[in-house]
C-alpha cells in the first residue's frame, strides 16, 4: 500500500517560509510561514493568496501585527535562518566601516584633534606645576626640620 501525496498550490502551502523586513524599524523577522502573514490592502491571509518577495504584507512580531514588505521567501526554515543571520553579519561589518568624509569633514576632525592636544598638553603642565610646587614645598619642609634638628643637637652639646 503506497501512500498518496496531495500537493496544494503555492499559496495555500505552509512548505513556504518568509523574511520580512519591517518597516518601522527596518529589522528582519524570524521565519514566518504563509499562514502569519496579512496583505496590507486587502487583509488576505496566507490562507487566501500567494505571497512574493517584494509584496507588502503585516507581519507579526511579539503578538503585534507591523507593516513590512517580504525579503526573502524560501521552501526552508533554514534557508530563512541563514539569510537573516548573514544580514545581521553584514549589518555588524556595515557598523565598522567609516562613512566616506569629506574635507571639510577632515579639517573639521583636524581642528578638534588640535584643540583636544592643546586642552591636554595645558592641562599636564598645569599637573606639572602643581607636582614641582608640592615638591618644593616638601622639600623646604624637609630643609626647615633638619635645620631645626641640626640646631636642637649643637644646642645640647653645650
Amino acid at each position: 500500500m503506497s501512500k498518496r501525496r496531495v500537493k496544494l498550490p503555492g499559496g495555500f502551502s505552509e512548505s513556504k517560509w518568509f523574511v520580512i523586513r519591517y518597516s518601522s524599524d527596518k529589522e528582519l523577522s524570524p521565519p514566518l510561514t504563509s499562514s502569519q502573514l496579512e496583505d496590507e490592502e486587502t487583509g488576505e491571509t496566507g490562507e487566501e493568496k500567494e505571497f512574493k518577495v517584494g509584496d507588502q504584507v503585516q507581519a507579526p512580531w511579539n503578538g503585534v501585527m507591523y507593516q513590512g514588505k517580504i525579503e526573502f521567501e524560501s521552501d526552508s526554515k533554514d534557508e530563512c535562518l541563514k539569510y537573516t543571520d548573514s544580514k545581521k553579519k553584514t549589518k555588524k561589518r556595515r557598523a565598522h566601516v567609516p562613512a566616506k568624509k569629506t574635507a571639510a569633514d577632515v579639517e573639521d576632525a583636524d581642528a578638534i584633534l588640535k584643540k583636544s592636544k592643546k586642552e591636554k598638553n595645558e592641562k599636564k603642565k598645569k599637573i606639572e606645576a602643581a607636582q614641582k610646587h608640592t615638591a618644593i614645598t616638601t622639600a623646604e619642609e624637609l630643609f626647615k626640620c633638619s635645620f631645626l634638628t641640626a640646631s636642637h643637637t649643637t644646642n645640647d652639646k653645650h
